[in-house]
């Protein structure tokens, strides 16, 4: 059912405005001012692409955080660009695996809910098995990239979104980028600690021979080969 929905569109603007949007961290839905969308599958640069966004270009009228396969869809449809976020699938998925215990305020599990993470792999797969689908009407953007070369990404909204009217600075990049501060809770962190790496060495281990893994890896190398380059 969870699948269907954020798959179909008109399922999906039901589901948000009778229940997501009455819950958790509030998140623009489309309307006549909407610039375009960014999204990509949980835990693969989402917060911190919102977050330059909005402090280089004052940006609100945009769309981010439904990690779903529907608003591409509702985008692709309304002319509205669309990026998309890559992450390797061994750190997005363990990341997302225990930010998923971080949300509900629970413990890490002793032993790995296998479970879950057969279900959080075959969500990735269905996710990114839609973009490759759709890879010449989006623009794939890699999460090294928009680590490592924030300038890049910033210039790619400025050619595509605003047609080059913005002057963006390096100062500018640079400090949009030390004012990030994201999730500060340990497994939900943004950013890496020893803990949370010390369990996602383990689910790793266990991802590593699950035969949805494998499928995962491969169609994440594809998606890299039609990144933004």
């Amino acid at each position: 059912m969870k699948k269907l929905i954020k798959s179909n569109p008109f399922l999906f603007s039901l589901w948000y405005h009778f229940y997501r949007k009455h819950r958790g961290v509030k998140i623009n839905y489309f309307n006549s001012e909407t610039k375009f969308l960014i999204d990509g599958y949980p835990r693969s640069g989402n917060t911190f692409a919102m977050s330059l966004t909005k402090n280089i270009f004052n940006e609100k009228n945009f769309l981010h955080h439904f990690h779903a396969i529907a608003p591409i869809k509702i985008s692709l449809n309304k002319d509205i660009p669309v990026f998309i976020l890559i992450r390797e699938p061994k750190e997005a998925i363990t990341s997302n695996y225990l930010k998923t215990f971080a949300l509900k305020n629970e413990s890490i599990p002793s032993s790995i809910n296998k479970l879950l993470l057969k279900r959080l792999t075959l969500e990735y797969l269905n996710f990114y098995r839609f973009v490759l689908k759709k890879k010449k009407e989006i623009r794939i953007i890699d999460f090294y990239d928009l680590i490592n070369n924030p300038e890049k990404v910033i210039s790619l909204f400025n050619e595509l979104v605003y047609d080059n009217k913005i002057e963006v600075t390096s100062t500018q990049i640079k400090n949009a980028v030390n004012s990030y501060r994201g999730a500060t809770d340990t497994f939900g962190s943004s950013k890496p600690n020893p803990e949370k790496e010390k369990y996602k060495d383990e689910l790793k281990m266990y991802l590593y021979s699950s035969k949805e893994y494998k499928k995962a890896l491969k169609l994440y190398n594809i998606l890299q080969e039609h990144c933004e380059k």
